[in-house]
């Protein structure tokens, strides 16, 4: 069916596919024959993801039984043990609880910290981690990150567009959908990028 289609046709359908396959997002057109191509195979896509994180489930509820059944057998090992000394065994066991909890708490928060997501857009629809906006910087430069933040921010607020990971919409066709606007109106003074996309 894909290739069948003209080259521009068939590399668009392709880009829809790639997009809805890897973060789950529709990626905009207005060609009816792409959308009716692309809802039979986003139809076979949510089946295959349906099997696949089924198998997943299952997997890591495998692993975590086994990872139980192992720190079962870690702690027995370890409170078996008792040093011969005047100190009763259930102090002993209770400075080794107390050990292993402040470990686990340090690790949840250290986590938690790195992985927060902070708000950007004047509407305040753009999430993004502070390693994720500072390789969107890096790879493309800040002023240009900013610019394709704002214009995914007016676009939510404008069209209620939903996405699950800003950062992946952004490097998907965000850049390039604000480089084309750039590239159709020149550097003069225009309605936002948004506006023009919509409006296009």
């Amino acid at each position: 069916m894909i290739v069948s289609l003209p080259d521009e046709m068939a590399g668009e359908l392709i880009k829809m596919i790639l997009i809805y396959a890897i973060d789950g997002e529709h990626y905009p057109t207005e060609n009816p024959a792409l959308v009716a191509m692309f809802n039979m195979i986003s139809k076979k896509l949510d089946e295959d993801k349906a099997k696949y994180d089924a198998q997943v489930e299952r997997a890591k509820k495998n692993s975590e039984r086994k990872r139980n059944d192992i720190s079962t057998k870690s702690y027995r090992s370890r409170t078996e043990v008792v040093p011969k000394s005047k100190q009763s065994q259930s102090e002993v066991k209770g400075v080794t609880v107390t050990d292993s909890v402040t470990d686990s708490d340090s690790v949840t928060v250290s986590e938690s910290v790195k992985d927060k997501k902070h708000i950007y857009g004047e509407y305040r629809h753009v999430r993004l981690t502070d390693a994720e906006r500072d390789r969107l910087f890096n790879d493309y430069g800040e002023a240009e990150t900013l610019e394709a933040i704002k214009f995914l921010d007016e676009y939510k607020e404008r069209k209620g567009y939903k996405s699950k990971n800003d950062n992946l919409t952004l490097r998907n066709w965000v850049f390039d959908a604000v480089k084309d606007q750039k590239t159709k109106h020149g550097d003069k003074k225009q309605p936002s990028l948004a506006d023009q996309w919509l409006n296009a």
